[in-house]
């Protein structure tokens, strides 16, 4: 399925049974929470006839072993728990989870001499434990930018915006026109700026990247970005490991460029390869 195909389809479920959930999870706790979670999980196993035959292509390719519809079911529960842990994230409820953090160190280096970094980030895994993560538990203040796509009809992320509504203070909208001078001015200030770098958005260039068995497109904008801009650049997973646990990992992919400008295609792809073969492995 395409990125524009995964953009126009609809959302599953009502905003009120959304609430509900919501508001069971707040008020009863996370483990009730997740015990809802899987008759909502078989719900989309049988209903959501694209998305199961997705998840199948997509187990087929990373596991070396036959898959079947119980594959398929977990996935889609997993992928469930790691929304349903955004509402507790999003409303301060980090101390109810264990994450360990790796490669961190040398983006906090970057921090304490002013440097802005751009993180890389992808649709795997959860973002928001990342955002919690850096924002109460660092030993140093640092500020974070989120630069995304705002779609107002998206349920989900109406939801849980109000919970947090502050969260929209550190989200920078692709779609406007002082876009780029926002996220300058975050890195100028010594700032995170994350966003997603594995889904082409509209008509974006993008390069056809080896990417488990076959090709798939990458955006070139966060590569561009980083060139114009010349701050570092860390790719970030944060990793449900089951029950509570997430593993938060960094990694560096390039540092400060400053490339001639004959080399600068050469170097864009470079390193838009290396993110593609990074997201691949883990």
């Amino acid at each position: 399925m395409s990125a524009q195909q995964w953009k126009q389809k609809q959302e599953h479920g009502s905003l009120f049974w959304m609430r509900i959930i919501i508001w069971l999870t707040r008020h009863t706790g996370r483990g009730f929470a997740l015990l809802l979670l899987h008759p909502i999980s078989a719900y989309f196993l049988l209903t959501a006839g694209e998305s199961r035959r997705a998840s199948l292509d997509f187990l087929k390719r990373t596991l070396t072993r036959p898959v079947g519809w119980r594959d398929t079911y977990r996935h889609i529960y997993v992928f469930s728990t790691t929304l349903l842990d955004r509402v507790f994230l999003f409303t301060g409820r980090v101390d109810e989870f264990e994450v360990s953090v790796s490669g961190a160190e040398e983006i906090l280096d970057y921090l304490r001499q002013g440097q802005g970094c751009l993180l890389l980030g992808s649709h795997l895994g959860s973002f928001e434990i990342m955002r919690a993560m850096g924002t109460q538990r660092q030993p140093i203040d640092f500020g974070l930018r989120i630069l995304m796509h705002v779609d107002a009809s998206e349920k989900l992320p109406l939801l849980l915006n109000e919970l947090a509504p502050e969260i929209a203070e550190i989200i920078i909208p692709t779609e406007k026109p002082d876009t780029m001078l926002k996220v300058k001015e975050a890195l100028d200030e010594g700032c995170l700026v994350a966003l997603l770098a594995d889904r082409v958005c509209s008509s974006e260039k993008f390069l056809a990247c080896d990417f488990l068995g076959d090709k798939a497109n990458f955006p070139m904008a966060p590569a561009q970005l980083a060139l114009a801009l010349k701050v570092p650049v860390f790719s970030f997973y944060g990793i449900y490991q089951g029950t509570n646990r997430y593993q938060i990992q960094f990694r560096q992919l390039a540092e400060v460029a400053d490339i001639q400008r004959k080399q600068r295609i050469a170097w864009m792809e470079n390193l838009t390869r290396v993110y593609a073969q990074e997201l691949a492995k883990i």
